[in-house]
This record gives structure tokens, sequence and C-alpha cells, in this order.
């Protein structure tokens, strides 16, 4: 109720992806919609003391080779698919690790839970309370970076992963499909068996993973600051 009554008032609303604003013209045709990507501060990835991320490295324990994904322990992460996935991909490759980087929410006791019984206790670490730092060492330790969200609004971790240089895998829905031009590796996010599909195919191809690097380089450079402060004065001054 509260919702309805103050979008219909205002004079403009900012949304963080087209995705977005499609789906609130769905439901509220008459409104004045913008939108103005989230942004990322490239310096914080730069330059990072290759003695610091070591450090890191040692203090959590990270196996030479890992993967990673990034978000809270809730049900729309999907993370009982990607555990299934890697149970998959142990049957090919015994040391495969998963790390999980987010803080616990309703999916935590089934994580845990299906890790035991899936018997991957030795191939997969959750770590709930890392400094802002100590994420991005993470980003720059990992081999891929998968995605597995059933739904989101944007997805800041896809902008993170491009300023570490990190390759990615990513759910094949339509936000994730924007922020990367359609220009990434994709799965369905509801098929574990999909979602190790990809997980090997760009870890095993070395060209697979240049392009997927190279083309973040690039594309990363619109979620600045000074890319979108422009869009933000604009919509400031059209009031």
């Amino acid at each position: 109720l509260f919702f309805k009554f103050f979008l219909k008032r205002a004079d403009k609303i900012i949304v963080v992806s087209e995705t977005i604003k499609k789906e609130i013209l769905k439901y509220f045709n008459t409104l004045k919609v913008k939108v103005i990507y989230n942004t990322i501060d490239l310096n914080l990835f730069k330059n990072i003391p290759s003695r610091d991320i070591k450090i890191i490295k040692k203090k959590y324990n990270l196996p030479n080779k890992f993967i990673m994904t990034v978000g809270h322990q809730e049900k729309r992460k999907n993370y009982l698919r990607l555990i299934k996935a890697i149970k998959i991909l142990k049957k090919n490759d015994k040391n495969i690790f998963l790390v999980i980087v987010g803080q616990k929410a309703d999916e935590t006791k089934k994580i845990y839970k299906l890790i035991k019984s899936l018997n991957l206790n030795s191939n997969l670490k959750i770590f709930s309370n890392l400094n802002d730092f100590e994420l991005r060492c993470f980003y720059k330790l990992a081999d891929l970076f998968v995605f597995p969200s059933i739904y989101e609004g944007f997805g800041i971790p896809i902008l993170e992963s491009m300023a570490a240089n990190t390759p990615m895998t990513i759910s094949n829905t339509e936000v994730f499909r924007e922020i990367t031009l359609d220009q990434g590796v994709y799965f369905d996010p509801f098929d574990p068996l999909s979602i190790a599909t990809k997980i090997k195919y760009v870890l095993s191809e070395k060209s697979v993973k240049k392009r997927i690097i190279n083309f973040g380089k690039k594309r990363i450079k619109l979620f600045t600051l000074s890319s979108q402060k422009k869009n933000i004065i604009d919509l400031y001054k059209s009031i």
C-alpha cells in the first residue's frame, strides 16, 4: 500500500537496470522511470599487493585453486543447486573446491545439511564475515566466479568479478544478460547439470577465460561513478 502510494506521487523513479524498469512499468505504466546503473570503484581492485593477497590466502587456508560465489545464504541465491553441481563435478575432479561468501539467511540450515549429505565437507568452505578488502583478495585468488541466482535486480558481484579480472559463468537471466551484453557464459540456474557443465567449460578453456576477462575490462568502464554521474546530474536538473 505504501509502495504504491509513493510510487504514484514521485516525480521520477530511479532503478538500477532496464530489466527492473520493465518489471515496474508492467504494473505501473504511467511512471517516469530512469535507469542509473550501480557503480564500482575500480581503484579498489587495482594494485593490491601480491603480499597482501598471499596473507589473506594463508589466513583463511584457501586452496591453490577454487571457485567462488558471493551473496547471502537465501533461497534466490540458489546455492543448493550449485552445491549439487559441485557434487557432479567431483566425480571427475576430487579436488574441486567451492568457496561461498555470504551472511547466514533462510537457506543456511539446508545448505549445511546438503553439504553433509553429499559428503562435500572437504570440497567447500563458507565465509560469513569477510571485510571488503578480504573479499577483493578472494576475487583475485579465485579461478572462477559463479553466480547462480534465480532472481536479481542487478548483480554487483558481476562488476566485482570484472574489476578483479576473474572469469565467470552466470545464470541465464535477463538482468545478467543486460549487464554482460549477452557476451557471457550462461547456464540454466534450475539445472545442476547445466551449472556443472558451464563451470567445467570455462575452467578448461583458456581462450574462453581470456575472452570473458577482456570483455569485462571494457564493459566495467560503464559502471564507474564517472560514467554514471552525468545521468544522475541530468536527472536532478530535470526535476
